[in-house]
């Protein structure tokens, strides 16, 4: 089974810290888990931050950047991804 998680990178709290735990446990139960990172331009180096080490546990990670959470132009971008993969 494939799985890819989607998550808004504004900061590493609650729900992020959630998924540097979940991500590498599935994995180790034969998941195949992606993690798509959707970020805005002001928040990129904290993204970069949780993406950098979901990589080091061999989790895939995508990344987009968007102007808003709320665009057709950053569905168009998941979908060529979804697509792709």
């Amino acid at each position: 089974m494939k799985v890819l998680f989607v998550q808004n990178i504004e900061g590493i709290a609650g729900s992020e810290k959630y998924f540097w735990q979940l991500l590498p446990a599935l994995k180790k139960e034969g998941v195949d888990v992606a993690f798509l990172c959707v970020y805005k331009k002001k928040h990129k180096q904290i993204a970069q931050t949780f993406c950098d080490y979901l990589i080091q546990k061999d989790i895939p990670v995508y990344r987009i950047e968007t102007k808003s959470y709320l665009s057709l132009g950053l569905l168009a971008k998941i979908k060529k991804l979804l697509r792709q993969h």
